[in-house]
């Protein structure tokens, strides 16, 4: 039997498979084309040309490659730090025309417990637009506030009642507080990022898809001493992990009676 392939006008093949594999190899992932795969019939008055070489012509030129990227934080001593914020942005993001990321929130408010006189968690990372409950689980009352300027509010919360509902319409950091227990603190931090998160006891963070490309990396912590740790690095497949040392100070040490002392 007659090889189809042999009709095919020898100039037209080579250059329909110089095409494709010049345009794939642009593209990712890399697509094989045997000769006899190009193989087109070519009669005097039709030239047709298999859908799936036209789709393999039509490949994005672009496809960013994505993989985890983990970021470790600890002190000078090289141990490690939980609770710092780690925050990627894309180099160059957005800040100049104003536009912002559509950022996944959780249709119901996040809740920050009021429990032995302490905010549980201490740190909250959430993304801009969420809501967050602050229920009081103790058996006294208590008065929440904040001066921050992502968000300003006071409000009594008393045994039993229903917890305030906040919607976090603005990026940065909330410090909490309580006018009656002058050492409740907690600390909200509102990112305008899908890539944010909070270390672990290990000091680490990883991010499960990070795309190829440069990114602005900021690091937050309650007790760091010089101010955030922001660097621009450049993720790709030989750079999936980087390492931060920052100082941080002890925690504040604040007098906290205990309820057996003074019902409050």
């Amino acid at each position: 039997m007659r090889d189809p392939c042999a009709i095919v006008r020898p100039s037209l093949n080579k250059e329909l498979l110089t095409m494709i594999v010049a345009r794939s190899t642009l593209s990712k992932p890399f697509i094989w084309l045997s000769s006899q795969a190009c193989c087109l019939r070519v009669t005097d008055k039709v030239r047709a040309i298999a859908p799936w070489a036209v789709a393999c012509l039509l490949l994005p030129l672009h496809t960013a490659n994505a993989a985890p990227y983990r970021v470790t934080v600890s002190d000078p001593r090289n141990a490690p730090i939980a609770d710092a914020v780690i925050t990627l942005r894309p180099a160059g993001a957005s800040s100049r025309s104003g536009a912002r990321p559509t950022l996944p929130v959780s249709a119901q408010p996040i809740a920050i417990q009021q429990v032995d006189r302490e905010f549980v968690p201490r740190v909250t990372v959430l993304p801009v637009g969420s809501r967050v409950s602050l229920p009081n689980n103790d058996a006294v009352p208590h008065s929440v506030y904040s001066f921050s300027p992502a968000k300003q509010f006071e409000f009594d919360a008393y045994v039993g009642s229903a917890p305030q509902v906040l919607t976090l319409d603005k990026a940065g950091i909330i410090t909490l507080g309580c006018n009656i227990h002058d050492w409740m603190v907690g600390y909200i931090v509102v990112v305008d990022t899908t890539l944010a998160a909070l270390t672990d006891v290990k000091g680490t963070v990883t991010f499960a898809n990070v795309a190829d490309g440069d990114y602005e990396l900021r690091v937050w912590h309650p007790q760091q001493r010089a101010g955030d740790y922001v660097a621009q690095i450049v993720t790709g497949d030989q750079n999936r992990l980087h390492t931060v040392a920052i100082d941080v100070a002890p925690p504040r040490t604040r007098y906290k009676p205990p309820l057996s002392v003074k019902k409050y």
